[in-house]
């Protein structure tokens, strides 16, 4: 009989460690996400800086932290928003991280 309840127990701690890895890969690739969202919202706030200083300095964090998480990054989105903040660096350099 005891061996029976340490052969379940075995077969639960398996299975809930399998659970776990499973768990954290998912919270890793949210945690890409997140990070992406928070550069596109420096993207948006350099959009609507006042002066060009601002922007520049917005948009280099922006794209700081996109660097960090290429494969979270959608190009079709970013890359027309920099080209209108006239971030020429992040157009060229952006696309080729992501590759």
């Amino acid at each position: 009989m005891g061996r029976k309840l340490v052969a379940c127990a075995g077969h639960l701690h398996t299975e809930l460690r399998l659970r776990l890895l499973k768990s954290l890969a998912c919270y890793h690739e949210q945690a890409d996400d997140r990070t992406f969202y928070k550069a596109a919202g420096l993207l948006r706030r350099a959009e609507g800086a006042a002066n060009g200083a601002e922007r520049a300095s917005l948009a280099a964090q922006a794209l700081q932290l996109m660097g960090r998480v290429p494969a979270a990054v959608d190009l079709a989105v970013v890359v027309p928003q920099l080209a209108l903040l006239q971030a020429w660096d992040g157009v060229v350099s952006l696309p080729l991280q992501v590759q």
